[in-house]
């Protein structure tokens, strides 16, 4: 009985929680001296979590002033490489706190402090959370100023808005702190169905089958095909959607997605709020396979099994569509912007007689999301899939690959069609480099791969876009084909044993061509030497015995082998080379 208590109690205290909305004639505008555009909404789906706030931006520059929306104080400021960058949080006194990122200084008695303490810690990064009495503000006191730090591509302010004691984060458009200007409707791209068949009661999904739109008018979309789209038994449809706002051509994210199936609602998707633990289920809420190579929202108008119910305030047998052979029924797609905008797509669906049906495979594991999960490949390798990060059952198989290029790059975020936690997987295992004669049975590394992989690293640390790469040229470690060169007043460089600066950054993306292979050939050590010592780094082996230039070289040098000479002139040309050629033999 005392459990139970403690549980409604604490499910009282968390409704009322949510039940509290900020009120908009509270606040200001948090940023002076902008001309009022953005350039990235609320809970806009980015590469394993939600967006946590607006972006604002400040006309291509640095150093807007910064002011406190409300009464408050500073209760937390941190500075790092990364993330938010400079950050200040401040404590309001209605209950809320406001978030304001990618600064450029803090205001002069803070920005002193957080000096200091830097020096005292003897550290780059700090985090410094302050009580009451610390740093209060009142409503448009300046805090800081705009800029451009942590991870930003640009100007701008990232501005948050959370309940103080639940760390929840609010909308702020939708709760009218912040009003852009805005009467453009969300841009309805294409539809996708996915047929779902279950094998020993896991789900398996089918390929999707897309399907594209037009639009009729402002707002209203239509199917390009006349006669109504097939479907199986068993299904379900994925929206692929963007929005736009005046004076901008940034992309953003949706507010709301609802399904209707003859009438009846059967689906809906709302970005309120979220709180921070659920942040990384925007891979759920989305389909991930189409999410990795769009560049708009791909919303699933399904629940996944261990999905949060928070997303979905309209959920009808998990947004599953049945349909049977011969049935016709009515669609009805709605998107919403967080202004308020509408576009609406309605089509016909006919069932079909033949649907999708899963083959066992009695190779592949099983996964759930409550338990720990191991997958192996005989006695070479041996996975382990903590509990709770899986959305539902899946079957994986462990398969060996062919072992890359010695000299070529990691493949990209998102070389996997397949999404985590939700189709069948395949694990790939490549086998061990052989172990090097110089290592002592260390593995051996080739090419430069590695070389890549830990600048790519070193620079997410620091904040910096994962795509400006630096080279680093060592001895036989040269760069191949495909890796990017370090341009220096214009100019790549590209001689072997050439050690490039560390401080130097990448200015253009032009691709360095591969050295010949004879010349890289001195660079490495002979086949047969053995466990003798390598050689030093830079230094030329043995050379082949220079040949004597042949002669039409030596006339395209002199300029006399040109394109419009006549045959009896080359000929001439050619026979007075060749006999100087032979007298110097």
């Amino acid at each position: 009985m005392r459990r139970i208590l403690i549980l409604l109690i604490s499910t009282a205290a968390c409704v009322g929680a949510r039940g509290q909305h900020p009120a908009p004639e509270e606040y200001i505008y948090p940023i002076c001296d902008v001309e009022g555009l953005y350039s990235a909404n609320f809970g806009e789906m980015r590469p394993g979590h939600f967006h946590a706030g607006i972006d604002i931006k400040t006309d291509g520059a640095e150093g807007k002033p910064l002011v406190a929306v409300a009464d408050g104080y500073v209760s937390r400021v941190s500075l790092g490489a990364y993330g938010y960058g400079r950050a200040v949080y401040l404590t309001l006194h209605n209950g809320t706190t406001a978030v304001y990122g990618h600064l450029q200084r803090f205001r002069g008695d803070i920005e002193k402090h957080v000096r200091d303490e830097r020096f005292r810690r003897r550290a780059h990064s700090v985090d410094l959370w302050f009580g009451p009495g610390a740093w209060p503000v009142a409503q448009g006191d300046t805090i800081g100023f705009s800029g451009n730090s942590g991870s930003s591509l640009g100007p701008h302010l990232h501005f948050e808005l959370r309940d103080t004691p639940t760390q929840r984060l609010y909308n702020v458009v939708r709760e009218g702190v912040v009003r852009p200007d805005d009467d453009l409707p969300p841009r309805i791209m294409r539809i996708h169905y996915i047929e779902v068949d279950s094998v020993q009661g896991v789900p398996v999904h089918g390929s999707p089958e897309s399907y594209a739109v037009v639009r009729e008018a402002e707002g209203r979309y239509r199917l390009t095909r006349e006669e109504p789209v097939g479907t199986g038994r068993k299904g379900y449809f994925v929206l692929e959607a963007s929005d736009r706002r005046n004076g901008v051509h940034n992309t953003f994210g949706l507010w709301r997605a609802s399904m209707s199936v003859d009438g009846d609602p059967r689906f809906e998707y709302r970005m309120d709020g979220f709180e921070q633990a659920n942040s990384r289920c925007c891979d759920a809420v989305s389909y991930y396979p189409l999410q990795l190579t769009s560049r708009n929202e791909v919303i699933r108008a399904a629940q996944l099994a261990q999905s949060p119910a928070c997303f979905y305030p309209v959920m009808e047998e998990r947004g599953i569509i049945r349909t049977e052979a011969g049935q016709t029924r009515r669609i009805r797609i709605e998107a919403w912007d967080d202004c308020g905008n509408r576009s609406q797509l309605e089509f016909d669906i006919l069932g079909r007689t033949e649907s999708f049906r899963a083959k066992a495979d009695s190779a592949a594991t099983v996964l759930t999301p409550g338990r720990t999960g191991i997958v192996r490949l005989g006695r070479e390798v041996t996975a382990r899939i903590p509990a709770g990060a899986l959305y539902e059952p899946v079957f994986c198989r462990a398969e060996r690959c062919p072992a890359p290029a010695s000299d070529s790059l990691p493949h990209p975020p998102g070389h996997h069609a397949a999404a985590p936690g939700n189709d069948g997987q395949r694990a790939g295992v490549r086998p061990r480099k052989p172990a090097s004669p110089h290592g002592a049975g260390r593995p051996q590394r080739q090419g430069t791969a590695h070389l890549h992989r830990r600048e790519i690293r070193r620079r997410r640390r620091h904040g910096h876009d994962s795509h400006h790469r630096r080279t680093v040229c060592r001895g036989r470690h040269h760069p191949a084909a495909h890796t990017p060169a370090l341009h220096r007043r214009g100019r790549p460089h590209t001689r072997p044993g050439h050690a490039l600066p560390r401080g130097r950054q990448l200015l253009g993306h032009r691709l360095v061509h591969p050295v010949h292979r004879r010349q890289m050939a001195s660079l490495r050590p002979s086949p047969d030497a053995g466990h003798a010592d390598p050689p030093v780094r830079g230094t030329p082996g043995p050379q082949k015995p220079q040949r004597p230039a042949h002669p039409d070289r030596r006339m395209r040098q002199y300029g006399l082998l040109g394109r419009n000479n006549s045959p009896v002139i080359l000929f001439v040309f050619r026979k007075i080379f060749l006999y100087l050629h032979s007298s110097q033999l």
